[in-house]
């Protein structure tokens, strides 16, 4: 849900409107906020005898009566999402502007003289293109999830009962609250492993080379474009007949109009088969 809500932000960033600077300095903020006062902060939020969020929707006149959003278990892990994916939204969000903003504009408007919707462009240009980050961003919260200490404690202190003791404030519970330092030193070793484990899955995920390309390629009178996350652009080269050039199990048909050759370095490891 934070990638998805990452590429939402990041698509509305990369749009021109007024007071799009400011609002990308801004973003900034929550993330730079240290993990035990974001805490703190959603804590006044969501607190049951008076917290904002019980007073507003009161005035509001939305509930009759005050939630306990901090006494029961699954709102209480619901609140503590909700302060873990406001604090670190704004990084996923510009990093994956930034790939966005990597992406030639020739892809765009090639798409749009070849009749693509925005949903279209959105899929066959704008995702092969953010792919790469969107790894290491799935990457990097993962690991951020996995060692989120602060934020439990600050706003729940791992309760109601057990409900939010996720695994790193468990560890911590164990080895400081319980004096069970085996344990918690084993515990520590097994998060360690788990980490490097996936870790390991994602970057053996990762495209072997930068310069690889999946190519979709696509035809209009005397153009010939493809898209991908390399970015790789085409012209016409001769007419001649029906051609599949495909990459990595691909294919895409060329019409016979026109057969395409890549207008980029001829070191840059593109693979085109007929």
């Amino acid at each position: 849900m934070l990638v998805v809500l990452g590429v939402l932000v990041a698509l509305l960033l990369n749009e021109r409107f007024p007071g799009n600077t400011l609002l990308r300095a801004g973003m900034l903020l929550p993330w730079a906020i240290p993990a035990s006062v974001v805490g703190v902060i959603w804590k006044w939020v969501f607190l049951d005898s008076w917290g904002a969020l019980n007073a507003g929707l009161y005035s509001l006149g939305l509930i009759d009566n005050y939630i306990s959003w901090l006494t029961t278990p699954w709102l209480a892990r619901f609140a503590v999402i909700v302060a873990f994916t406001w604090s670190q939204l704004p990084l996923v969000a510009i990093l994956l502007l930034a790939a966005l903003q990597a992406i030639p504009d020739e892809l765009y408007e090639a798409a749009a003289i070849d009749g693509a919707s925005a949903v279209s462009r959105f899929w066959a240009v704008t995702l092969p293109g953010i792919r790469p980050m969107l790894v290491i961003v799935t990457l990097y919260e993962i690991l951020m999830a996995l060692n989120v200490f602060d934020i439990t404690y600050a706003m729940t202190g791992g309760g109601p009962g057990t409900a939010t003791s996720l695994l790193t404030y468990y560890i911590w519970a164990e080895t400081f609250k319980m004096l069970n330092f085996g344990n918690g030193a084993a515990l520590a070793v097994v998060i360690a492993l788990l980490a490097l484990a996936f870790i390991a899955a994602i970057v053996r995920a990762l495209p072997k080379s930068t310069h690889e390309t999946t190519l979709a390629c696509s035809t209009r009178a005397d153009r010939c474009w493809c898209d991908a996350a390399g970015a790789i652009l085409v012209r016409p080269l001769r007419a001649g007949g029906d051609r599949k050039r495909h990459s990595g199990g691909k294919p895409a048909l060329v019409p016979a109009a026109l057969v395409c050759e890549p207008t980029v370095p001829r070191e840059l490891p593109v693979h085109l088969y007929r």
